[in-house]
């Protein structure tokens, strides 16, 4: 290839490859699961990033749902906040939880959604060697990470097949969803496309708001009044849709926070601690609690 930065501006490929290296930093220790085994239909080497994989935390002792953690970095990195971080809160409240290491840029969104869906399909597939309840896996995700976790609750009906293997024959359908201060409206999936792409019929995939059915999962859904990266306008809009189509949610807008506060108890370099903020968490455990899990 002869472009070293796919179309990037040196110095931001240059930051990308640094956060991806501390990306895989963060997770060592956990237990990495590809999601193909005989190697990622269509990995690139020189995109500097590893192959696509699941990373767990160790099973519960007792069988119980599972939680899919999406971080977020807008498509290019994946914030270390927004990962590793979260899992473990899930795990602490007694949850199974695993991280999704999932293709970034200049992979194109579909590709990362892919690796979700065939992430989804693998924790059912494997349930039983996991001790994870295969009727109540969520998924949830911050900002990007946000807009790739909904749009896998709303396209699973279209989930690619890759490799037609055992795993790929299993639902990947999640029971439920963790909105994360996403983008997950129209307006704002036409800011994650790649440079130059501008494919409106992609876009517009990439906008759960507009796939939302009776047969979409329960949403949690939050943000922070404080987020100048996400309009608000687009969390009222998600849950308009989920309100029209008679789908559960619950909604909470909190006044502080900015974006990128991910857990919101100071472990993250994008905000302070906010112990009122920082509550999405237990709230979002009582609500998945609520749902059987």
């Amino acid at each position: 290839m002869s472009d070293p930065y796919f179309g990037y501006e040196k110095e931001d490929w240059e930051r990308w490859q640094m956060e991806h290296r501390e990306w895989q930093e963060s997770l060592e220790g956990l237990t990495f699961v590809p999601l193909w085994p005989e190697g990622t239909p269509g990995y690139v080497p020189e995109y500097g990033q590893e192959e696509p994989k699941l990373c767990l935390l160790p099973p519960q002792k007792e069988k119980r749902g599972c939680v899919l953690v999406c971080a977020g970095g807008g498509y290019h990195m994946k914030s270390v906040f927004e990962g590793r971080m979260v899992a473990e809160k899930y795990h602490a409240y007694g949850y199974n939880a695993a991280v999704l290491d999932y293709r970034c840029k200049p992979y194109p969104r579909q590709m990362a959604l892919d690796d979700a869906q065939r992430a989804l399909r693998l924790l059912r597939y494997h349930a039983d060697e996991w001790n994870i309840d295969p009727a109540h896996i969520a998924i949830g995700g911050f900002s990007a990470g946000g807009n790739l976790s909904s749009t896998a609750s709303v396209q699973y009906e279209h989930a690619n097949q890759i490799v037609g293997d055992a795993a790929d024959q299993v639902s990947c359908r999640p029971d439920a969803e963790i909105q994360c201060y996403g983008a997950i409206t129209y307006a704002l999936s036409r800011n994650l496309g790649n440079p130059g792409m501008g494919d409106d019929e992609e876009n517009r995939k990439f906008s759960p708001e507009l796939h939302i059915t009776p047969d979409t999962p329960p949403f949690f859904m939050w943000m922070t009044g404080q987020d100048e990266i996400i309009p608000r306008a687009g969390l009222y809009e998600t849950a308009m849709a989920l309100e029209k189509a008679g789908v559960s949610y619950e909604l909470h807008l909190f006044p502080e926070g900015i974006h990128g506060v991910a857990l919101a108890d100071g472990s993250s370099k994008f905000g302070k601690r906010n112990d009122h903020t920082a509550g999405w968490m237990r709230l979002s455990c009582e609500w998945l609690e609520g749902l059987g899990f």
